[in-house]
This record gives C-alpha cells, sequence and structure tokens, in this order.
C-alpha cells in the first residue's frame, strides 16, 4: 500500500528540500541513526529500508535513486555486506534536520492556521 499525498505531507517535503534531502532521504539517515529509529541496528540493506519504509512511499518515490544520492554526497557509506550506514556528515545532517523540527513544526501549524 503506498500513501497518498496530503497537502501537510508536501509541506513537509518541500521544508526538507530546504535542507537539502527528500523525505526518504530523512528517513533513511533516522533508520540508520544510532540514538533515532536505527537505535537497534548496525546498517541496513536497502532490502531492509524498503521493507520499514514502504507503506510511507508516495507515487513517484525512488528509494533506491534516494539512498544512490545520499552515497553520492557521502552522508552514508556502503559496507562489504551491502549495508547502509551513516557517515559522521550524515550524522551532522540527520542532526541539523532534528534541531529543526520544532521551527518545521510551527510553520506547518501556522500555515494550517490559515
Amino acid at each position: 500500500m503506498t500513501a497518498e499525498p496530503t497537502d501537510r505531507v508536501l509541506r513537509i517535503r518541500r521544508e526538507l528540500a530546504a535542507l537539502g534531502l527528500t523525505q526518504p532521504q530523512y528517513w533513511i539517515l533516522r533508520y540508520l541513526a544510532p540514538g533515532d529509529l536505527g537505535a537497534d541496528v548496525s546498517g541496513r540493506t536497502l532490502d531492509e529500508l524498503a521493507a520499514v519504509l514502504g507503506e510511507y512511499l508516495l507515487p513517484g518515490d525512488d528509494l533506491p535513486a534516494d539512498a544512490d544520492g545520499l552515497l553520492a554526497r557521502a552522508l552514508v557509506g556502503r559496507d562489504a555486506d551491502g549495508r547502509l550506514r551513516l557517515t559522521p556528515a550524515g550524522r551532522a545532517a540527520h542532526t541539523r534536520v532534528k534541531e529543526s523540527l520544532p521551527a518545521i513544526q510551527a510553520r506547518l501549524g501556522e500555515a494550517e492556521e490559515a
């Protein structure tokens, strides 16, 4: 089952784009980040990520392309077993977005009240 693109989801995606990430890329970072959704794992394969993210992806989302984008920007690396892992730059990007969330949520709330 694929998620539907609500106005709120589209606004969230615009906010994340302003931070240089797609929403699926941010989810990948979250599922790889210790202390976030990846707290219980040491890296994940693309298939594992697809399994946990499948119901959230919108039509047109391309998880392999998003992962490739993170690899190209050295925000994640791939180990010999094909598992994706956060790099120091990926941890910094994850932290930057997490620190931006209160402001993003405030802007989303303002937009919904308007």
